[in-house]
């Protein structure tokens, strides 16, 4: 007997066209079982998404996922500053310093104190990290566009809808606490 594929368990252990849970969902989500909740399914596709490109990064280009995401964002931000730079990749800023050390020892960034504030630093890429950021791009951009092939361009336009409205809904409700916390 051929395997269609369709059979295979993947890594957050469902079955990849097991029916969706979500259709009807009681007020108090009772429900739902801890595999169905939102947030398992996004970090199953996440973590299924980083072993797929802790080991591509390395092999092609010998820059690891985090550098490589640290290299693009202050391409597109710079110049920088390292906590403006944690907050934008959703890092802490002990790995966040850790990431630019590397990378400015690589020759890829400069680290320079800001004129502005001696206290802070701005962080720039030099003729090299360019040079990197250009040579992967391509091979990222290929990447993500294989990936999002899968779906199709409908399917792509309401993932991105929904990805967003839920970004800020999340992000709604973080304000409101911090607002609670702070007039505490």
């Amino acid at each position: 007997m051929v395997d269609s594929g369709r059979n295979r368990v993947p890594i957050g252990g469902c079955a990849m066209k097991s029916p969706c849970p979500w259709r009807r969902i009681t007020k108090d989500g009772h429900t739902l079982s801890t595999p169905d909740f939102l947030t398992a399914k996004v970090n199953t596709l996440a973590r299924v998404l980083k072993r797929s490109s802790t080991k591509a990064y390395p092999d092609k280009f010998d820059i690891s996922v985090t550098e490589w995401r640290t290299l693009a964002a202050i391409v597109q931000q710079q110049p920088c500053a390292a906590s403006d730079l944690a907050i934008e990749l959703g890092s802490d800023k002990a790995l966040t310093g850790r990431v630019l050390k590397k990378l400015e020892q690589r020759k890829l960034i400069s680290i320079d104190a800001d004129p502005s504030d001696g206290r802070a630093v701005l962080i720039r890429t030099t003729t090299a990290g360019n040079s990197t950021y250009r040579q992967i791009l391509p091979f990222a951009q290929e990447r993500q566009a294989n990936l999002l092939r899968v779906l199709s361009e409908a399917e792509r336009e309401q993932l991105w809808t929904t990805l967003d409205r839920l970004i800020e809904y999340v992000s709604a409700r973080l304000d409101e606490s911090s607002d609670v916390e702070a007039g505490s």
